[in-house]
Order: structure tokens, then C-alpha cells, then sequence
């Protein structure tokens, strides 16, 4: 019998790739191989799909899935499950009726048990096809983002080669310019597209990449699309109105849009926004998007964002719009749990004035954290998740890490000629006890 703490039926169902076309096995994986040797190996460039699908990687995460160890890379879900929130764990396990407080009854008379079971039988084979596409078009960004690394923003690998924190000869191409590895894509698509059910896209900004229409374009004029829930990440700043009549012709389609902060912080940790446009351009998708559609506000709490955060939940709740949050786990400088305790206990203060406004509808048998018709049960479970989260203890090396963020954010501030304490005086207290100056 599988383990209730560790089962995740991601491998069977969700295709990742990466940037640099590196395959991975999730969205949430921690460690991925993007821009490693490894990477290189497993590569849409240079593996079709059906083969990489019941290849040595895929069947052994199957078979880790199975077992009784706790996989490495599932830290994000692991820190989810424990403070109560609707890790991607989870919501993929409902997916196949299987429910975490009836595990073993549930997994049993899972109507995919036998997919499962041929899996645990036969070394981690699968007879089972990818219907879930989890993509990163490439890395075009007009935004550098203080958590995001430079494969995914083009802006950031400009700075990041400035401040010498990555080799200036690097070069981050991505697999949709590699004539090969696009042709195993279409190829993929041409054979099995009828059959995908999901596909979520990231980049980069999404809209600055023409693989993106071609995307859509695919699936409406194959009429594939009244068939598939569309999703895709942007980061505010630009106009996606333009998408709403081809994006109409799907099942569902849902936007995420990424911010951390409604205030300052917002520009400081987003470098290249400005939040008060993004707000107002957020307002605009809400009134004018069709009826398929649902907006999802996407946060990465981070000792940069987690002091007003409150703040973001309170915005959001009054716009109706769900917060689903990936919360940090790289880059381990930036870790929530880094903060001290005062600041903590303030964050719990602040988001429980939260939760003591909205209704009570209970989070408890919430089972989609991002479903805009329970915003009231949502915005709680995002109140009492970041509450539990503000709990966790600061690891032992926090003195450490607070120093290496302190350097890092000097750096990077000293470049942009600016400083954290024009943004939050808090924070800059904090980081000015372990070095930060800035500009």
C-alpha cells in the first residue's frame, strides 16, 4: 500500500519542461535539473516524449511515489502539507479520488488504482499518456524578480551577469528556438494532442513569446479546446484583453497573475513593475473577462513579502479574487521562517485581523484552493496557512543565511542605485544588522 504522506500521482499524468527543454517531474519540484548536465540528458532537444515518458527517470519517480521515503525534491508540498494548505500533492490526488483523511480506502478504490498497481508491478512502466502539460515557453521577462532565477527572465540574466553571479559568457537559450526539440513537441501534439486535458504555461511573460499564440492557436483551430483547461502565469504589466476571444473557446481558462505585494514592496521584490498600474490592470482583467475564465492572484511569500502580506490577502478578498501561494524554497536566503520573531508575531497579528473579517465559511473540506465561488473559504485557508506558516521556527543556520541575503541584496541594490529601507524600514533594520547598506 502506497504511503498517505508521500503518494503523488503527478508522474503518471504531468509532463514538466523546463526552460532549457530539460524534462522534469513537477511544477513544484524543488532541485530541478534546468541548466545542469543532467538537464542536458533528459531533454526534449534530444528525447521524444514517449520515450522520456517510460524512461529510467520517469519510472523511478513512479516507483519513489510508491514507496515509504519522502522524495527530496517535494519540499514545497511537503511545507504545504504541514501547515494545513492545499499542496499540488493533494489536489493532484483528488484528481484520482483519492483523499488524504481516507487514504487507504480512498487509493484503494481509486478508479486509476490499476494504473498504479501495473506501475508498482512492472518497475514503474506506465500504460498511461501525458493529459497534463506543464510548460515554460521560454525566458523573454521585463521584469527581474528578486526570487526568480535567470533562466526564466532575460532581464535578470542581463543583472546577474553585471553582478558576476553567473558567468558572462552564459548563454540561457530555450528549447522552443531548437528546431529539434520543437519538432518532438508538435510531434507530441499531432499524436496525442486530442488527449490533453490541461496545460498550464509559464516563461518568462508569456505574451512576449510567440510560441504563446501558436499554443492557443493549435488547440482552437484543431477544436481541441472546448476539451481543455487552459492556464498560464503573467506578471501584470501588460494587456491580455487581446487573448479573451480565442481564449473564450476553451473549457476553462485561468489566469495567475504574480504579485507579492500590494504596496512599495511590490516594485522592490518585482523589479521593473509598478504595482499601482499592475493593480489597476488586474481590475481590468476582472471586469472584462469572459465567462470561462478565472483569475488567481500567485504570491511566493518570502522574508521580502511576508510583512504587509496581509495586506495582498485583504486586497484580494475584496476583489474576489482566490491567493494560491508556492511558497518559498529556493532561494533558502529568502525563507520566510528567517524572519525574527517580532516580525513574525506582527504577521500573525495582522493576517488573523484578516481572518476575523471574513465569514466563516470553513477551509476544512475546501478542495480547490483557486475556485473564486468559495473566495470567503479560500481567503481564510490562505489567512490560516501564513499564520501556521509565521509559526515555524528559524532554522539554525538563520544567522547565516540573514548574512549571505544582506550581501546579495547590497549588491544588487548598489547596482540598481536603490534601497530597501525606501520600501520597508523594517526590513532594512533587519538586513542592516547583518551588512546591507544599498545604495
Amino acid at each position: 500500500m502506497a504511503n498517505s504522506k508521500i503518494f503523488c500521482g503527478v508522474p503518471w499524468y504531468e509532463l514538466n519542461i523546463n526552460n532549457d527543454g530539460s524534462f522534469d517531474l513537477c511544477g513544484c519540484q524543488n532541485d530541478k535539473i534546468l541548466g545542469t548536465e543532467l538537464g542536458q540528458v533528459w531533454n526534449i532537444k534530444k528525447i521524444p516524449i514517449p520515450e522520456y515518458w517510460n524512461g529510467e527517470r520517469m519510472r523511478e519517480a513512479r516507483v519513489r511515489k510508491l514507496g515509504a521515503i519522502p522524495d527530496s525534491m517535494c519540499r514545497m508540498c511537503q511545507t504545504k502539507d504541514s501547515i494545513g494548505y492545499e499542496s499540488t500533492r493533494r489536489k493532484e490526488n483528488i484528481k484520482s479520488v483519492i483523499f488524504s483523511d481516507a487514504f487507504e480506502r480512498s487509493f484503494a478504490q481509486s478508479p486509476n488504482y490499476h494504473r498504479f498497481k501495473y506501475s508498482e508491478d512492472n518497475q514503474g512502466f506506465t500504460q498511461t499518456t501525458p493529459h497534463s502539460l506543464h510548460i515554460n515557453l521560454g525566458d523573454a521577462c521585463n521584469f527581474a524578480c528578486r526570487m526568480c532565477k535567470p533562466w526564466a527572465s532575460s532581464k535578470l540574466q542581463h543583472e546577474f551577469k553585471q553582478l558576476n553571479w553567473v558567468d558572462k559568457n552564459e548563454t540561457f537559450g530555450h528549447w522552443t528556438d531548437d528546431p529539434n526539440g520543437w519538432k518532438n513537441f508538435v510531434d507530441f501534439l499531432d499524436a496525442s494532442g486530442v488527449g490533453i486535458k490541461v496545460i498550464h504555461v509559464i516563461g518568462g511573460e508569456v505574451a512576449l513569446m510567440p510560441k504563446f499564440d501558436w499554443l492557443i492557436d493549435f488547440f482552437v483551430d484543431n477544436n481541441y479546446a472546448s476539451d481543455v483547461n487552459f492556464s498560464f502565469t503573467i506578471n501584470g504589466s501588460l494587456d491580455y484583453t487581446q487573448y479573451f476571444e480565442r481564449l473564450s473557446k476553451f473549457k476553462r481558462t485561468e489566469i495567475g497573475i504574480s504579485i507579492e505585494s500590494v504596496g512599495l514592496m511590490g516594485d522592490y521584490i518585482r523589479q521593473g513593475g509598478d504595482i499601482d498600474q499592475i493593480l489597476k490592470n488586474i481590475e481590468q482583467l476582472n471586469r472584462q473577462r469572459p465567462n470561462n475564465m478565472a483569475l488567481v492572484i500567485r504570491t511566493v511569500p518570502s522574508l521580502l513579502s511576508l510583512p504587509d502580506y496581509s495586506c495582498l490577502i485583504d486586497w484580494a478578498w475584496r476583489q474576489g479574487i482566490p491567493v494560491d501561494n508556492s511558497l518559498l524554497v529556493n532561494p533558502q536566503w529568502q525563507l520566510g521562517s528567517l524572519l525574527p520573531d517580532n516580525i513574525k508575531q506582527q504577521i500573525i497579528t495582522d493576517v488573523q485581523q484578516i481572518l476575523d473579517q471574513v465569514p466563516g465559511e470553513s477551509s476544512a473540506q475546501l478542495i480547490n484552493q483557486k475556485d473564486p465561488n468559495k473566495i470567503n473559504a479560500s481567503i481564510r485557508n490562505e489567512c490560516e496557512s501564513i499564520i501556521k506558516y509565521a509559526q515555524h521556527p528559524a532554522p539554525a543556520n538563520a544567522d547565516e543565511l540573514l548574512s549571505v541575503c544582506a550581501k546579495k541584496l547590497d549588491q544588487w541594490d548598489k547596482l540598481k542605485r536603490i534601497n530597501i529601507k525606501n520600501y520597508s524600514t523594517e526590513l532594512y533594520a533587519l538586513l542592516n544588522k547583518y551588512g546591507y547598506s544599498g545604495a
